[in-house]
């Protein structure tokens, strides 16, 4: 989970026409140590955060002008550029296809960006919503498919991450439209327990995700017709 920076952390900035640069200097109350913070963030007005600490050292972080990305944020950012690739390269994903997401915290989600291949992501290209799916960080367009995902986290407090795929077997199966509810596989059954069909919806619309929610509360995977 994200944490806050510890209160005792001291903030100086300083703003030089359009770039504006935070500089972060952490459990300083000395004078001269504030006069040099503001002097290096005039240096460093581009269009990035200076972020230090004991644990991490010094990072530059490419993110919104006013805003830190946290250790435990950059873990999640890294881990859903690895299991996008992960999908891409085993084919459970074709061109721009799937989704991923993280729960931050209780009302902040990280997610994939839209017209994005999911093997060819950077940490920096992930977007930060609010439980309505309103922007809150990142350069790019979040997923057409976000809506799926809020009702998910919604529903479900317990969920803390969604991958949204098209494996091929599984994709077979939702086009065939046949579920996976017969225990054939101890794996499945292990892992995932009965895997319910919901009815199609348009992908990229409300649609979607009004298809999902009479599942949501009791399975933990969700086959969707003529999908994935």
């Amino acid at each position: 989970m994200a944490t806050e920076a510890p209160a005792s952390h001291e903030r100086f900035g300083a703003r030089s026409g359009r770039s504006h640069c935070w500089i972060f200097q952490f459990g300083t109350s000395d004078p001269e140590k504030a006069e040099s913070s503001f002097r290096i963030a005039l240096f460093l007005r581009a269009k990035c955060c200076y972020h230090a600490s004991a644990e991490y050292g010094p990072r530059f972080v490419r993110s919104s002008p006013q805003r830190v990305v946290l250790p435990a944020e950059r873990k999640f950012r890294d881990q859903i550029v690895r299991y996008g690739r992960m999908l891409h390269e085993r084919g459970f994903v074709a061109a721009m296809d799937g989704n991923l997401s993280v729960r931050l915290k209780r009302d902040r989600i990280l997610v994939t960006p839209t017209c994005v291949s999911k093997g060819a992501m950077r940490p920096a290209d992930m977007v930060v919503v609010d439980c309505e799916g309103r922007h809150i960080a990142g350069r790019r367009h979040v997923t057409s498919e976000i809506g799926m995902h809020l009702l998910i986290y919604n529903r479900r407090p317990d969920v803390q991450a969604i991958v949204h795929a098209h494996p091929p077997t599984a994709t077979g199966f939702a086009a065939a439209g046949i579920p996976l509810t017969e225990p054939l596989v101890c794996e499945v059954v292990m892992g995932l327990g009965c895997i319910p069909l919901a009815r199609y919806g348009t992908p990229g619309t409300s649609e979607l995700a009004q298809t999902l929610e009479p599942y949501v509360a009791n399975y933990d995977a969700i086959l969707m017709s003529n999908h994935g």
